[in-house]
């Protein structure tokens, strides 16, 4: 069986010159010829060998760390900057640092999570309404806790921000707020606020005093007619 497809591409590169000329004089700029994927489908290796001795062409982009040390082993000096794939090992980041290899950096979101908990079992409460403000009062953010933390993205590193319980969920008393500031890490950073439960008011024996006066002075009071009707009678 012959599993060779009879389909193929033919690249001109006259017409991909034309292409590189085109967009470098609209723009007046360095170009950065990006050719990852195989230069979509091109060839890289054979794209960026034609490209590399034209002046305004200043960099490459390709997808991965092997792609673009292959392409300092074809003798292009220019600069390499990797788009995809980042090397996350120490034996890539050496081998990037080794071909003069451009690395792309990207910023984590900052996250905080935000917990609303009871105080004594240290689990969620749902029902509360909490709110988040920055330095001068403006709402970042407000919602009613749930059964999972709360996240917010993006606030702003060295920033300090204040979490706001505006109204406790049932049998519980209002929190004191809480003052956070956003450090500079990728990593979820978190703030936990914590609920008492409100006092429960134990009856006593000593709530019903007054009772207990009022019927002994009744039985007291039935006792004397008694006994004034026991000597009236007696008298007569």
């Amino acid at each position: 069986m012959n599993l060779k497809r009879d389909t193929y591409a033919i690249v001109d590169l006259d017409h991909l010159k034309y292409n590189v000329e085109l967009a470098h004089s609209e723009f007046k700029r360095p170009l950065m010829a990006v050719i990852k994927a195989d230069a979509y489908g091109h060839g890289y290796k054979e794209v960026a060998s034609f490209l590399k001795d034209i002046d305004y062409i200043e960099m490459f982009a390709v997808a991965t760390l092997q792609e673009a040390i292959e392409l300092r082993e074809l003798g292009i000096n220019k600069g390499i900057l990797i788009l995809g794939a980042i090397p996350t090992s120490k034996e890539d980041i050496d081998l990037a640092i080794k071909y003069d290899i451009s690395l792309t950096m990207v910023d984590e979101d900052i996250k905080v999570q935000i917990s609303k908990q009871d105080i004594t079992n240290k689990k969620e409460i749902e029902g509360a309404k909490l709110k988040v403000v920055d330095k001068d009062g403006n709402n970042i953010d407000e919602w009613t806790s749930g059964k999972e933390p709360h996240m917010i993205k993006n606030l702003n590193v060295g920033e300090s921000y204040t979490l706001i319980e505006e109204t406790a969920p049932q049998g519980y008393k209002i929190a004191e707020s809480i003052d956070f500031k956003i450090e500079d890490t990728g990593a979820i950073q978190h703030v936990v606020m914590y609920d008492e439960h409100l006092p429960v008011k134990v009856k006593t024996g000593d709530d019903n005093s007054y009772q207990y006066w009022i019927v002994s002075g009744l039985l007291s009071l039935a006792a004397l007619l008694i006994i004034r009707f026991k000597v009236k009678r007696e008298q007569q």
